[in-house]
């Protein structure tokens, strides 16, 4: 979870730059971000993200995925 977690935080990073203003750029990495992490532990056929400003300078991520999940053998 090491990498999820370095992503919250280059995320947050930028989203506190922006007052919560996400430019196409920033938008278009968060989603590849997201896709990157749920596909490391599903087989997705479809995923939606949407990011949404709110008043208070935060933003609002929806994120819809459909797939299977993949199985880990444990060591």
């Amino acid at each position: 979870m090491a990498h999820t977690d370095g992503i919250k935080g280059r995320l947050g990073n930028m989203f506190l730059k922006d007052r919560g203003n996400v430019d196409e750029q920033t938008a278009a990495l968060v989603k590849n971000d997201l896709e990157s992490v749920l596909g490391q532990f599903f087989l997705l056929r479809d995923v939606s993200v949407e990011l949404a400003p709110v008043p208070d300078g935060t933003v609002e991520i929806s994120v819809h995925a459909v797939g299977r999940r993949l199985r880990r053998e444990k060591s």
